[in-house]
Parts: structure tokens; sequence; C-alpha cells
């Protein structure tokens, strides 16, 4: 995430988020510059440091997999394996990601929501309207279960949609 100002007297000013943190059993994974993480396994007191091509947007990590998702590509590491990721190109940017103990879900404005398999093979894809905002695809707007994806309806906020996660409908 980046944040751009100018001020009245011509200076631009740009900024990064970085030190973001995440925890999943005994690691810890922080972003320590814009296309940089370290990886601390603190049972076994190692770090790795992990660099992507392009700028980190999102990340999560559970259930033994790091899902790194930058500005063109999505990254899934192995907790076992960190030294080779399954890469795939993303067509949109990413605005919401989830995982479960199967499959990760990236939502992005263009395309919806997409459930893949930690294997980086694409499972479903569901279209939720045509004209959805990126904000209506917000983490605490969706939810991933095994089975199901329950998504608040962007035309009625009062409904929840619910999709199979093994064929999108």
């Amino acid at each position: 995430t980046q944040i751009v100002m100018g001020g009245g007297n011509g200076a631009v000013m740009i900024a990064q988020l970085v030190d973001r943190k995440l925890y999943w059993m005994n690691f810890t994974v922080t972003l320590t510059e814009k296309r940089k993480l370290r990886v601390q396994d603190i049972r076994n007191d190692t770090v790795q440091e992990l660099e992507q091509r392009d700028n980190i947007i999102k990340m999560s990590m559970g259930y033994g997999y790091l899902v790194v998702a930058t500005t063109t590509q999505c990254s899934i590491y192995d907790a076992q394996r960190w030294g080779s990721p399954i890469t795939f190109d993303v067509r949109d940017v990413i605005v919401s990601m989830m995982q479960n103990e199967r499959v990760f879900m990236l939502a992005d404005s263009t395309h919806g929501i997409q459930l893949y398999s930690y294997e980086g093979r694409q499972i479903c894809s569901i279209k939720i309207s045509a004209a959805i905002r990126p904000e209506q695809l917000a983490p605490n707007l969706i939810g991933l279960s095994r089975d199901t994806i329950a998504v608040r309806d962007p035309v009625d906020p009062k409904k929840v949609l619910f999709f199979d996660a093994i064929n999108g409908k």
C-alpha cells in the first residue's frame, strides 16, 4: 500500500507501509520493505528472507501456507519449503484474501472472487455483480468455509449470497 501526498510548495511525498506482521503457529511474517518479507520460525530459531518482483499488497498466513499477492502476481509458499513458491499472474489488483484448510480466495473488483488450490490451480470463479466496487469485497463482508462462500449482497445489504466452494454456483 502506497500513499502519495502533494504540498502547496510543490513538494511530493511518497510513503510505503512496512512492518506489517502476520502470526500463525510458530511463524511470524514481517513485511520489512515494499518487496521483502522476513519469515521467522520461533520454534527452530530460523529466519527466511523472501523477495518479490513487485510491491506486496496483500499477504495471508495459515494452514501451513503463506499466500502473497503483489500488483501482478500471487505466490504460494509452503511452510515446509520456503525456497520453491508456486507463482501465477493475477489479472487485477487483489482487494481481499482469505484462506481455509483446502483452498484460498482472492477477490478483485474486475473478476470478482476466485478460489485457488494451494497448488496454484484455479478451482472456480464467482462473478457477483458487473459493477462491484472494491470496498464491497472487504474481508469483513466475505466468509470462506470448507465448502461455502458467503458474500453480503452488494445490491441489498440485508441479504447474504451463498456459493458452493467447488463449482462457484
